[in-house]
């Protein structure tokens, strides 16, 4: 194992701090993704680098959006958050095919790393992960506070921001003496209550889930206004009305939900947009179960998968179970993860779901 203040100093001198140039942070549009792009981008702005930010979407299979923000920004170097090198890969590859040039790519991540993944031969990089350095859980040691340990101690609203991806990546139980620190840091300011951090991280669910093109409107905000000012943006009220669709799911899951009581496993699809959210929060009480929520978005089928006691490594569940599906993409952690495939599969995908579970977890 590693020792973080040498990984730190490698990183710092990969960055190649002493050369002002433009770097694109390329981060995953959750909470932890999100929270961790706000402290990288002030870590490197301080430095007087030239930094923008682009969300991964998921959806764009072209990689339309990210060639766009290339050709706009004209990038000479690429920071990486919260996504697995083969993630990264399918945003490098349209660029790495077309040039000879070198390509820097530093990745800052806590998903399992692809079994013989290599990049290409134009890519120079350097991953860090806490798997490096820790011996927590790497889905309990989320990119946020991997970004805070190297990068954000010393700046202002880090710690804020990395408890706000600690509640959002459902990573707290891990952290509890750091979130009780950072909280009654605030607390004793009177900025605001204790709720406050866990309404900050509905808040980028929120945005992140349904209102998409609002993403870096929201990101702007945290990134420049008080803190305590966010509550009085129309970004509180739409998360207002997102909870609300997520109370009104977790009501009709109970009602309406497909249960494998010999697998411990629950199917149950719900209004699109819904599905991570609702899926943490069911999972947190019903931690002895595999929580499925799925829904269909024109042609696509997407959904996330839970279990909090650590039973079932659903990551691996999710890509066995997508193997030889055309067009399906997914994966995750020990405790969750996600997927995405066309709608016409997803049958076949379920049914795959429960043969693996009956095969590997539940075959007596």
């Amino acid at each position: 194992m590693q020792n973080l203040e040498d990984l730190k100093s490698q990183a710092v001198n990969f960055l190649e701090l002493e050369n002002i140039k433009k770097i694109l942070i390329v981060t995953d549009d959750d909470e932890d993704g999100f929270t961790s792009a706000l402290q990288m981008k002030r870590f490197l702005e301080i430095n007087k680098q030239k930094v923008d930010v682009f969300f991964n979407d998921k959806n764009d299979k072209k990689k339309i959006y990210f060639n766009r923000k290339l050709d706009q920004f004209k990038p000479d170097f690429f920071v990486f958050l919260d996504l697995s090198e083969d993630i990264v890969n399918q945003n490098l590859t349209s660029i790495s095919n077309q040039t000879d040039n070198k390509i820097k790519v530093l990745i800052f991540d806590h998903h399992p790393s692809p079994t013989n993944f290599v990049f290409n031969s134009n890519v120079v990089s350097l991953i860090i992960k806490p798997q490096l350095f820790s011996i927590n859980a790497p889905s309990q040691y989320p990119t946020c506070k991997v970004v805070y340990d190297f990068f954000g101690k010393d700046f202002d609203k880090s710690d804020f921001f990395t408890v706000v991806g600690l509640i959002g990546d459902t990573a707290g139980s891990e952290w509890l003496d750091f979130i009780k620190n950072v909280e009654e840091k605030y607390l004793a300011k009177s900025q605001f209550e204790k709720s406050y951090f866990v309404e900050v991280a509905d808040t980028i669910k929120t945005i992140c889930s349904v209102y998409t093109d609002q993403k870096i409107m929201l990101f702007n905000v945290l990134y420049e206004s008080h803190l305590a000012d966010i509550k009085e943006s129309n970004f509180f009220k739409l998360k207002d009305e997102y909870i609300k669709l997520i109370e009104s799911e977790k009501d009709r899951f109970f009602q309406e939900a497909e249960k494998f009581d010999d697998l411990e496993l629950i199917f149950f699809e719900a209004k699109p947009h819904t599905a991570s959210k609702l899926s943490n929060i069911l999972s947190s009480e019903l931690k002895d179960k595999t929580v499925v929520i799925y829904s269909f978005d024109g042609n696509l089928a997407k959904g996330s998968f839970r279990r909090s006691d650590f039973k079932v490594n659903v990551g691996k569940v999710i890509n066995e179970s997508l193997k030889n599906i055309d067009g399906a993409q997914g994966g995750g952690h020990v405790p969750a993860g996600g997927f995405g495939l066309p709608k016409e599969h997803f049958n076949n995908f379920k049914q795959n779901v429960i043969h693996y579970l009956k095969e590997n977890y539940y075959k007596n």
